[in-house]
């Protein structure tokens, strides 16, 4: 189980029977975040715009609304993975996630902000990690200094399972655009049940067909 950026020697300490390690593509920069986010869709369901939401207390402008677009051009991004992370006994009732994956837009300017929803509602979280990710520069090229991210997040662990993580990367030129998810190799337990498991947290049972 990989989690960053906490020391993994503690949480191997801490929870006996799991294996933690860090990431392979350590933070370059970290965006603190201060404001929150709200999503709205079209008459025709379609995540369409994000408002961005400033703190209790801030001497900032109004709320400012983001608009979806589809990816275009050299647009590309990926969610590769939500990767549960166990909470301390005594803690609230969430679950703590660590979401990574990559987004670039060579004519979008820099990635300014990853925000992930469940159920149409923000996850909390505090704070993103970009990371290099040599992998990604040398499929769009050098001009992708930082597109890896991790995102740690926290959401009711039964509406991830069900319907999974939204992510969206923020962009400078003021638009927003929505990462794509994959699905990952089939699982099967000790039963016999299979599982297809996604890259957005989904986890979709597999019905046998029948006889």
């Amino acid at each position: 189980m990989a989690f960053m950026p906490h020391d993994e020697d503690t949480l191997n300490r801490r929870f006996p029977g799991l294996r933690f390690e860090r990431l392979k593509y350590r933070a370059a920069a970290t965006i603190e975040r201060e404001s929150g986010y709200a999503l709205s869709r079209s008459s025709d369901g379609r995540a369409a715009t994000l408002t961005r939401r400033n703190p209790a207390g801030a001497l900032l402008e109004a709320p400012v609304d983001i608009p979806i677009v589809e990816a275009r051009g050299r647009i590309q991004g990926s969610l590769d993975s939500a990767a549960a992370v166990p909470q301390p006994l005594g803690g609230d009732s969430d679950t703590g996630f660590a979401l990574s994956g990559w987004a670039f837009g060579a004519d979008r300017g820099r990635v300014v902000d990853i925000v992930a929803f469940t159920d149409d509602a923000m996850a909390p979280s505090d704070r993103v990690h970009l990371t290099v990710r040599p992998d990604v520069a040398a499929v769009v090229g050098a001009a992708a200094e930082r597109p890896g991210f991790v995102l740690d997040a926290r959401a009711d662990s039964g509406d991830v399972a069900r319907s999974g993580f939204m992510v969206f990367a923020l962009f400078e030129d003021g638009t927003a655009s929505r990462l794509a998810f994959r699905y990952l190799p089939i699982e099967s337990d000790w039963t016999g049940r299979e599982t297809l498991p996604v890259s957005d947290g989904r986890r979709l049972p597999i019905v046998p067909p029948l006889p």
